[in-house]
């Protein structure tokens, strides 16, 4: 047997852009990634001031600093696993989010599911709420916040489960019926030219 001299294993396509001066979309498909949606982000927004934007689609759902920052932005090795496990990642909703000064930053939401990472959830409720708590030069800068979600799951195999990144499990999904609930605090330190 021949072996190709190479495979395509992920590719993503997407556009994104600018609608005047206050509107924002984005479209993204993935096709080749098993188990998942094909349809990444399919949003639109609009930038009513600093402290009101509201975004409706498929986006992500505000909770775990993992999922929600752009994956250009966080190298793989930064990525953890458990993150990936437990935070809901993407699913269709309406979000409000904004800027209060430069400090706080919020978000908001209501999405029809609980994400492509969980099962059998309904409605879920997301918020998340970030400030910067201190900025120097020398020193860098320090930002914490929280996000929780809520949401009914059915009953089911609805649980999480552990699952290492070649996909052997070693925590099976459970029976489960009732509120979903998840909560964290989170916390990013920049240490600008402190070594």
């Amino acid at each position: 047997d021949r072996v190709p001299a190479w495979e395509l294993h992920r590719w993503r396509v997407g556009v994104n852009g600018y609608v005047g001066e206050k509107g924002e979309f984005q479209v993204e498909y993935e096709p080749v990634t098993p188990g998942s949606h094909p349809w990444r982000d399919v949003w639109g927004e609009w930038r009513f001031s600093r402290l009101l934007h509201v975004r409706a689609g498929r986006t992500k759902i505000s909770y775990g600093l993992d999922q929600i920052t752009p994956i250009g932005k966080l190298d793989f090795i930064d990525r953890s696993r458990i993150g990936d496990m437990i935070a809901p990642a993407r699913d269709t909703g309406i979000q409000l989010q904004g800027k209060a000064g430069k400090l706080l930053e919020w978000q908001a939401g209501a999405f029809a599911g609980d994400g492509d990472n969980a099962r059998g959830g309904r409605t879920t409720w997301a918020s998340r709420l970030t400030g910067q708590l201190w900025k120097s030069k020398r020193v860098g800068t320090l930002e914490a916040g929280s996000a929780a979600t809520l949401g009914w799951v059915d009953a089911g195999l609805n649980s999480g489960k552990g699952e290492t990144q070649t996909g052997e499990t070693f925590f099976p999904r459970l029976y489960l019926k009732g509120w979903r609930k998840r909560a964290s605090a989170e916390g990013v330190w920049d240490r600008g030219r402190f070594h």
